[in-house]
């Protein structure tokens, strides 16, 4: 296991070669923080790698050149953050601020939380496969928009999501909301 703990207030650049799992924390400053394997990366049943970020502008990218890594749970602190997942099935909640979060392959859980502003971007969404999960939330809460750039949901006036690539397609509110949860 690697438990990585990095304060202060400057930026940090975290390179994690290879591990079974582990948790890395990071301070108030812009940190990086890479995940990556030359050989193949299988985390024993049940474990993850969890990432859980300061303030600050971040970047977790669960995966790299060489093998990717398979699965990983990241809690993002304020900021404008940008978290890049593995190929197994990761959760993301990407906090306060606006943050860009791309699943990669898997079955991924994005966490929305009540009173986290921001406008919040998902690049990979899969109808069926991903899921939103809503903390503090409830599905009546959400107001759905269909965009050119893809669905957005409003979940408050300071609270926002959108699902780059997806669209409604005609789909009936409480059916496509069923979808996005997992129902």
């Amino acid at each position: 296991m690697v438990e990585i703990r990095l304060g202060g207030r400057a930026a940090s650049q975290v390179i994690i070669e290879r591990s079974q799992f582990g948790l890395i924390t990071t301070g108030e400053g812009d940190d990086v923080v890479e995940l990556r394997s030359q050989h193949p990366w299988v985390l024993p049943r049940g474990r993850v790698f969890e990432l859980r970020t300061g303030g600050g502008d971040d970047s977790i990218t669960g995966w790299s050149s060489g093998h990717p890594l398979a699965g990983m749970r990241v809690e993002a602190g304020p900021g404008r953050d940008i978290v890049v997942g593995s190929s197994g099935p990761d959760e993301i909640a990407g906090g306060p601020g606006d943050d860009v979060m791309t699943g990669g392959a898997g079955r991924d859980r994005f966490i929305l939380r009540r009173g986290e502003p921001g406008a919040d971007v998902i690049t990979d969404f899969e109808l069926g496969a991903d899921r939103l999960v809503l903390e503090g939330l409830a599905p009546r809460d959400v107001v759905l928009r269909d965009t050119a750039e893809g669905v957005v949901l409003t979940l408050a006036p300071d609270q926002r999501l959108t699902l780059r690539g997806v669209g409604l397609q005609g789909r009936a509110r409480e059916g496509f909301l069923a979808l996005l949860l997992g129902g």
